[in-house]
């Protein structure tokens, strides 16, 4: 039965979330985004294939969600990059409904997903993904976990094959690699919802599906695992852990750079952007208090048991999401974080869906509930925009959109003066080559291999 309550406050959460990043949408390509059009060529349906086949310069295996995506789009819609923004859009509206109903299906409770949806939606690791059709894969492969994950709990429902969910769960597979730790998080459910063992045995064609991957991936097709990629089980997996903590509660990459050491910041970024900088340090504070402190206080004198259940399942959730990427030492960014970061909102959400359920001594209850519920909702959606406008001034994804906007616009005017043009020149700076990617981005717009760019 449809309704409405439902219906809106999920259209006004999706309302929220393109209200924040609203400035994203008119992001022109750069980086990597160039390079995987560069990648993304087929003439025929052999070339078209072999796009399925890994690459062993790129430590990624997203056909999928890259080369396959790039392919139609810009067979489709050219180079106009507005199109890819919707398409950006209108796959994070599908995952908030689709958050929404995972969990109304896992904890039983429309208010608890409610509240998770919308942690989801305007969560601030989504900034990259906005500005970056590189990393459409952390977008679209989380939308096909999900889906795979809803059917599973289904199947289990209803006594039904697990068809449907298996084909999502290949569709992840081909589109965002941390797609793999699915079957993970089914074993991690089954054994939240006390299932019979017997039901262990569905979970079994996924282990081998990703199983299958990672041999082909890591034995056949060996990926670089030098630089960033270098993988580290010592302390780097603390910080790692405490960085991508900070990252799930709206904490700016920027802050997050400051930390020279585990516990230590270097508090030199506030001369810089004093208001932004202890608004956001602030903010931070006081919704960890809101979030966790005061709720977990009042719950936890009733002792009620299944706050532990929801707690251990939430960082089970959390860790088993971060594993594929957690030993990196040096390559971590707030784009891992789309599918781990639910068992923090889960834990959230159900300690706010308590207190907001228990009876508390004070008078004037109702009233009081109400302007916590408010607080926290008002307080979160203002860290997130505290956070975009901190990632807007100085992070590099927007600034070199931008770069590689203003860059491209000129060749063009060069190019229209000069139609017989092949080497074009621009000054030699970091930010210059990383926009453009080298001499990817004019091979791409004037779809000449010949082209060159020249940095002096």
């Amino acid at each position: 039965m449809f309704n409405w309550k439902i219906f809106i406050l999920l259209f006004l959460t999706v309302l929220a979330s393109l209200y924040l990043y609203k400035d994203s949408f008119s992001a022109y390509f750069f980086q990597d985004d160039w390079f995987t059009f560069s990648i993304s060529k087929a003439s025929n349906l052999k070339e078209f294939i072999r796009f399925f086949i890994p690459r062993t310069d790129v430590i990624y295996y997203r056909p999928l969600g890259m080369q396959v995506m790039f392919y139609f789009m810009k067979s489709i819609f050219g180079l106009n990059y507005i199109w890819y923004h919707l398409i950006i859009v209108f796959t994070h509206i599908f995952n908030i409904i689709l958050v929404y109903y995972l969990f109304k299906l896992i904890l039983n409770n429309y208010f608890t997903a409610l509240l998770i949806s919308f942690m989801y939606a305007i969560s601030t690791i989504h900034f990259i993904p906005f500005y970056w059709f590189s990393t459409y894969p952390f977008i679209l492969g989380p939308a096909f976990l999900f889906l795979s994950c809803i059917f599973f709990i289904l199947s289990l429902k209803t006594h039904r094959k697990i068809f449907i969910s298996l084909i999502f769960y290949i569709l992840g597979l081909l589109t965002y690699e941390i797609v793999i730790i699915t079957p993970l998080i089914f074993m991690l459910y089954l054994s939240f919802q006390k299932i019979s063992k017997i039901h262990y045995i569905r979970v079994l064609p996924y282990l081998f599906l990703g199983g299958l991957l990672f041999a082909i991936r890591f034995i056949y097709y060996h990926p670089p695992s030098t630089g960033n990629y270098v993988l580290q089980a010592d302390y780097h997996l603390l910080s790692n852990l405490k960085t991508y903590l900070l990252w799930s509660f709206n904490w700016s990459e920027i802050l997050t750079e400051q930390m020279t050491s585990l516990f230590r910041f270097n508090f030199r970024i506030m001369n810089y952007y004093p208001s932004l900088a202890n608004l956001s340090v602030a903010l931070f504070i006081f919704t960890i208090i809101i979030y966790f402190i005061i709720p977990f206080i009042i719950i936890l004198r009733e002792k009620d048991k299944s706050l532990f259940n929801i707690i251990i399942f939430g960082i089970g959730w959390f860790l088993i999401g971060l594993l594929p990427v957690l030993f990196f030492s040096k390559h971590k960014y707030p784009y891992y974080l789309p599918i781990s970061i639910l068992g923090l909102f889960m834990i959230i959400a159900y300690l706010l869906t308590k207190l907001f359920n228990q009876h508390i001594p004070i008078r004037n209850q109702l009233n009081f509930k109400y302007l916590y519920l408010f607080l926290f909702l008002l307080s979160y959606f203002y860290q997130a925009i505290i956070t975009y406008n901190f990632n807007s001034l100085i992070h590099w994804a927007p600034r070199r959109a931008l770069i590689s906007e203003k860059l491209v616009k000129r060749f063009l005017e060069e190019k229209k003066l000069d139609s017989d043009k092949k080497v074009f020149y621009v000054q030699n700076t970091p930010e210059n080559k990383l926009a453009l990617n080298d001499q990817d981005a004019l091979k791409i717009v004037f779809n000449d291999v010949r082209i060159v760019t020249v940095y002096d």
